[in-house]
């Protein structure tokens, strides 16, 4: 049989901003603060490899962006944490796939002085697909499987909990 296929990607990103807009969301106070900072530096990289066998794929992609405010020498306040996550899916038959990731969003803690870190979660999903027809596919997808409370960092509220979607793809 076939050994199996890799698929790679890496992109990176540098970015340096002049005037770069903040955004300060007070939800206790009602007010949301958008300050304006001088200079800034963004960059990031994201990593991706995909195996691909007969009837299996597995998958595993990183990402990781960080932020300097050079006015204060510390950390933008709504970097994202890093991220990794991992998949397989399964072709139960040419139509019809099953598959399951793991996404691991790690803690936060890379934050400006007044600015609370955020923890870190795990979180389990799990998704199908079936075509119908060449211009028809009907997909499915739980999300949070274990309905875990967790927040993204820069978000001031929890995520949803567990989220069940439906949904048929057509071309016309």
């Amino acid at each position: 049989g076939r050994t199996g296929t890799w698929t790679y990607n890496v992109t990176g990103f540098l970015t340096e901003a002049q005037d770069f807009i903040q955004r300060d969301v007070n939800l206790a106070g009602g007010t949301t603060r958008l300050a304006n900072i001088d200079r800034a530096t963004l960059y990031g990289l994201e990593i991706m490899m995909k195996k691909q066998w007969n009837s299996f794929s597995t998958g595993f992609t990183t990402a990781s962006v960080r932020g300097v405010n050079h006015r204060t020498d510390e950390p933008l306040a709504d970097t994202p944490a890093d991220e990794a996550r991992i998949n397989i899916d399964f072709a139960v038959t040419d139509l019809f796939v099953v598959g399951a990731d793991t996404e691991i969003i790690l803690g936060q803690e890379r934050v400006p002085n007044g600015v609370s870190s955020t923890g870190g979660t795990t979180i389990f999903n799990l998704n199908s697909s079936y075509t119908i027809s060449n211009d028809v596919c009907l997909t499915a997808k739980v999300t949070n499987l274990l309905n875990r409370a967790y927040r993204r960092h820069g978000s001031q509220i929890d995520n949803a909990g567990q989220d069940v979607r439906v949904a048929v793809k057509a071309v016309f």
